[in-house]
């Protein structure tokens, strides 16, 4: 088995106070609503422990795409500094057999009436490199999810 490994970060501002960025961010039935790599695919929490050491596990599936089978990503917390700072690994596991983990690093700065969100990953790749290449382009598209969710809850709290 080979292991191939890569790291990048990421910046973002959003519209939202820093607690509840942070909100959208570790609670696992909101996070259900965004961090779906691919629109067309759908996640469900199969077990939510939001402390440090607990574990949370979704299941992802619908995807229409040969690439993106269906998984699921088992996440555990090692520090929980609300509202500022979360840290945790997140494994990927396909049929069963782990592809991935990461390392990942959430940073929450306040900037006037938005949060700037920094997030460091750091990942190993057990199933080769091509895991590694889209990795970045999933949590981009995440992220454009969360952009979207939260577009819809500033909308509903403007009606």
């Amino acid at each position: 088995m080979t292991t191939d490994t890569a790291t990048f970060e990421m910046h973002r501002s959003f519209p939202l106070p820093q607690d509840r960025l942070w909100q959208a961010l570790t609670d696992p039935s909101e996070r259900c609503l965004w961090n779906a790599p691919m629109a067309d695919m759908t996640a469900t929490v199969e077990t939510a422990d939001l402390r440090v050491g607990g574990l949370e596990t979704h299941h992802y599936s619908g995807s229409q795409s040969e690439e993106m089978p269906d998984f699921s990503v088992g996440t555990r917390w090692y520090q929980l500094d609300r509202p500022g700072r979360a840290v945790f690994t997140e494994t990927v596991e396909i049929a069963g057999t782990p592809q991935f983990t990461s390392f990942v690093t959430y940073v929450l700065t306040p900037a006037g009436e938005a949060t700037t969100l920094t997030i460091s990953v750091a990942t190993s790749s057990f199933a080769g490199p091509e895991f590694l290449d889209g990795l970045s382009q999933g949590w981009d598209s995440a992220l454009d999810n969360l952009n979207n969710h939260i577009a819809t809850l500033t909308s509903k709290a403007n009606s």
